[in-house]
């Protein structure tokens, strides 16, 4: 046991909270990466035609487009239009409506704004003139009937797949949904570079350790003081701290003290 507290040479409470907090961040960077590459696999083309599977809540969602704006729709066999939040139409670009409709909704008849979207990207198709309707209070895009039935579905086991009806207005694409476009992805990234700084500064080579002599010299070869810089890892000014017990004019001696102190 060491007499000095001061003198304890070791990784310490310290270093293992760091270590801890550096494998959470690099653990949480990957996992980031991993969902970025992976959230979307729910979705993926099979030929000319699109696999999508029920979510955990039964449900069936595919990632889509209208312009430059990037939608999550939802399939509903139940909506005969596209259905769009109200609070999107500024951001697609849509000004005014073409006319007011009324729908009928589980909350009771609600009035949308229709009108014609030049194109719909669905997976790896587009769509082109699609009547959509925008409605308030809807949480999420709907995918309807005048988008779903330019397709021939068939549902298996979890898995929707839907093929392109032969004279069908849909063309093939290339996906616009890429794993880099994501959030994750660049939070990830920047986690992970986090880490990297964090990792040097915590756990790299200190300017101290640099100077020093390889660690190959067996230390105790070296004078009294050098042994204690060496136990003390490099640090000048740890080594001077502990040497400052012993009020002796030999340095050395000092240092050889504080030595048997440590190694008792």
């Amino acid at each position: 046991m060491y007499s000095l507290d001061d003198s304890h040479i070791g990784a310490g409470p310290a270093l293992n909270i760091r270590a801890i907090i550096f494998w959470m961040l690099a653990l949480g960077g990957v996992f980031l990466l991993a969902f970025a590459y992976t959230g979307k696999s729910a979705v993926t083309a099979n030929g000319n035609s699109l696999r999508v599977v029920m979510n955990q809540t039964g449900h069936f969602h595919i990632p889509g487009a209208v312009g430059p704006r990037q939608l999550n729709f939802l399939v509903d066999t139940g909506a005969t239009t596209i259905a769009i939040p109200d609070s999107m139409r500024g951001a697609l670009g849509v000004v005014g409506c073409e006319s007011i409709v009324t729908l009928q909704t589980a909350n009771g008849p609600v009035r949308g704004c229709a009108t014609t979207l030049s194109a719909v990207d669905i997976g790896v198709f587009r769509l082109p003139n699609v009547k959509a309707v925008f409605m308030p209070n809807l949480k999420e895009p709907l995918l309807g009937m005048n988008a779903i039935g330019r397709f021939r579905m068939s549902q298996q086991a979890g898995m929707l797949l839907m093929t392109p009806l032969a004279g069908a207005d849909v063309w093939m694409i290339t996906p616009r949904v890429s794993p880099t476009e994501s959030w994750p992805f660049y939070v990830g990234l920047a986690v992970l570079a986090v880490c990297g700084i964090l990792g040097y500064s915590w756990f790299g080579p200190s300017p101290a350790r640099r100077t020093t002599k390889p660690a190959s010299v067996s230390p105790f070869k070296r004078s009294p003081y050098d042994q204690l810089l060496w136990a003390c890892n490099g640090d000048q000014s740890r080594a001077d701290k502990l040497i400052e017990r012993y009020p002796l004019a030999d340095k050395q001696r000092a240092a050889e003290l504080v030595l048997k102190d440590i190694w008792r």
